[in-house]
C-alpha cells in the first residue's frame, strides 16, 4: 500500500489552499485541498503527517508519525515554518524522514526536503538536523536513539476453511402420467315445441 507524506502547506495570505504530498511508491507530488486530506484520513487512507483533531473538524500534526512542523508555501520560492513560536527551524528548509536502509553495514535514513529533494542522512547528520529543528517529522530522538514510526500495519486475515457443498443426487425421472381420453357424449337433438299463434 502506498503512503502519502505531507511536505508543504499551500496558503494565500491566511487562507489555506491545500497541501503538497509525496507518494513513497513512485515519488509523485500531488496537491490536495484540506477537505480532500480530511476525507482521505477519515477513510483510513495512508496520509502521513496530519490527523483529525479531537474536535473532529480540524487537522493537526500526526503524533504517531512524530510530526513536529512543516513548511508553508505562501508564494513562489517563499517557504516558512508553520510553527515559528519555538526554537525549532533556524533554516528555510525542512526534511521529512520517510524510511531507512542499510549500505555497507551502516544505516542510512531516507529524507525528502520541503523542496522535494530526495537524499539520505547518516545517523550523526540526522541527529544534528533534528536538534536544530530541520526535521519536520518521521522520526524522534529518545535517549540518544533515533526511533522511526511504523508506516504500514499489515493485518493478516484469518484463513477460512473452504465451505463443503453437499452434492445433491438427481431425482429419478418420473414417467409421465397417462391421461385417459374421454369420448365426447353424443349430442341429443331435441325439438323445441312451436308456439301457437
Amino acid at each position: 500500500m502506498c503512503n502519502y507524506f505531507i511536505i508543504n502547506q499551500l496558503s494565500l495570505g491566511n487562507r489555506i489552499l491545500g497541501y503538497e504530498l509525496l507518494s513513497d511508491k513512485n515519488f509523485e507530488v500531488i496537491e490536495m485541498t484540506p477537505r480532500m486530506v480530511y476525507e482521505s484520513i477519515k477513510n483510513k487512507n495512508n496520509i502521513r503527517g496530519l490527523q483529525i483533531a479531537e474536535n473532529g473538524v480540524d487537522l493537526e500534526l500526526e503524533k504517531a508519525f512524530y510530526m513536529r512542523n512543516y513548511m508553508v508555501k505562501t508564494h513562489i520560492n517563499n517557504l516558512k515554518p508553520k510553527y515559528e513560536n519555538d526554537s525549532m527551524c533556524v533554516a528555510n528548509i525542512m526534511y521529512l524522514v520517510i524510511g531507512s536502509h542499510e549500505e555497507e553495514g551502516k544505516v542510512l535514513y531516507d529524507v525528502v526536503s520541503s523542496r522535494f529533494e530526495k537524499t539520505k542522512f547518516n545517523e550523526e547528520r540526522l541527529k544534528a538536523m533534528y536538534e536544530i529543528g530541520c526535521i519536520s517529522g518521521g522520526c524522534k530522538l529518545e535517549n540518544g536513539k533515533i526511533i522511526l514510526p511504523v508506516l504500514e500495519k499489515k493485518v493478516k486475515e484469518p484463513v477460512k476453511e473452504p465451505v463443503k457443498v453437499e452434492e445433491k443426487k438427481p431425482e429419478p425421472v418420473k414417467e409421465p402420467v397417462k391421461v385417459e381420453e374421454k369420448k365426447p357424449e353424443p349430442v341429443v337433438k331435441t325439438e323445441v315445441p312451436k308456439m301457437k299463434k
